[in-house]
């Protein structure tokens, strides 16, 4: 999208899919996963911050906002990508 953010409900512990590329100009992306949920996540954006509720590394790569880390297992490519934006990795939990 141009302009607009991005919201996405995963389910599952890993995707059927190969590679997701989430990408928005003027907005913020919002991926929502549940607690077992694997990938390896790419996120980057030019004005925003980059959070997530699942363990992310040290914020070395944080002066260039953009971060490189494995969710649960690892897996599939999540490539995340906003110029004015934050992204937000948020965990699901189930109630029971």
């Amino acid at each position: 999208t141009v302009n607009g953010g991005i919201d996405v409900e995963m389910a599952g512990t890993v995707a059927d899919w190969r590679q997701m590329d989430l990408k928005t100009n003027n907005g913020g992306i919002t991926v929502a996963m549940p607690a077992q949920y694997s990938a390896n996540v790419q996120a980057e954006t030019g004005q925003g911050r980059i959070q997530s509720d699942f363990p992310m590394p040290p914020t070395t790569y944080f002066r260039n906002r953009r971060m490189e880390f494995a969710v649960g297992a690892g897996g599939p490519p999540m490539h995340l990508t906003t110029n004015n934006g934050g992204i937000h990795l948020k965990r699901i939990t189930t109630q029971q």
